[in-house]
């Protein structure tokens, strides 16, 4: 038996903000598709905007205007926060590219909280003509499908589901991404001098500008051999950093199991 809940609903969602600081920005816009898995195809979908305080320091990105957002009534935002709501309850997972910015958004006002579990498209599935995790654009191109808008969030969780209906054996790549997900990891960090950050890049290392290092979060079950890989191939050595949980966790009490 699975440790985890085999899906039959998933939520997509994507939320642009006027910036990247959920404590100083706002959020502007959200965009949902409710995903039968069973039948492997969008169900229902909704986009609105959000009105906000001050002004979309993030226009040039997402060319959503302040004033636009703030034309929304109080009944229509109520009226699309409680069909949201309605989605959140029926989901089985919530899903975003980046996933760990976008679940620090949900919650804040006027989006309701949820303690859904996540999965992460770029994180935890393993996209089959994807050589390293890569935007969602690269990813979706890499997969055949035509990109004709970028930055709005209706269209990043269209770009999401075209994935879904795209791949072969997506049963498998999202039994393996939801494994992915419970799994506890490690930072593996690249041992590289500025002069070959380009090494660790090509290599689909992250650069973390708080702790000014490249890294990838690699799961405790693959470590060891990955550690040993990278020190043959990949022309830099690379050390284990600090323990990553698990993006997800289910109570003892309905699994048996801690994770």
């Amino acid at each position: 038996m699975k440790p985890y809940p085999t899906p039959t609903t998933l939520l997509i969602l994507d939320v642009e903000t006027t910036g990247l600081d959920p404590e100083t920005d706002e959020l502007i816009e959200l965009g949902a598709i409710l995903y039968s898995v069973p039948h492997r195809t969008p169900i229902a979908q909704l986009s609105t905007l959000i009105p906000i305080e001050t002004t979309n320091t993030a226009e040039s990105i997402n060319r959503i205007p302040a004033d636009a957002a703030r034309s929304l009534t109080a009944d229509d935002l109520q009226t699309t926060m409680n069909l949201f709501q309605t989605w959140l309850d029926r989901a089985d997972y919530l899903v975003a590219h980046n996933a760990s910015f976008d679940r620090q958004w949900l919650g804040q006002p006027p989006t309701p909280a949820s303690d859904k579990p996540w999965l992460c498209t770029f994180e935890h599935f393993q996209w089959p003509h994807n050589e390293k995790p890569t935007s969602l654009i690269n990813t979706a191109l890499n997969h055949g499908i035509g990109v004709s808008s970028a930055h709005r969030a209706l269209t990043d969780c269209q770009l999401i589901a075209a994935l879904f209906d795209r791949v072969d054996s997506f049963d498998t790549l999202l039994d393996d991404a939801i494994r992915e997900s419970f799994e506890v990891k490690y930072r593996a960090i690249a041992n590289v001098s500025y002069e070959q950050r380009d090494l660790a890049k090509a290599r689909g290392y992250r650069w973390d500008g708080g702790r000014r290092e490249w890294y990838k979060d690699i799961g405790s079950s693959v470590l060891s051999d990955f550690i040993r890989i990278e020190n043959q191939e990949a022309g830099f050595t690379v050390g284990v950093g600090r323990k990553i949980p698990a993006a997800n966790f289910w109570p003892k009490s309905n699994t048996g199991q801690d994770f």
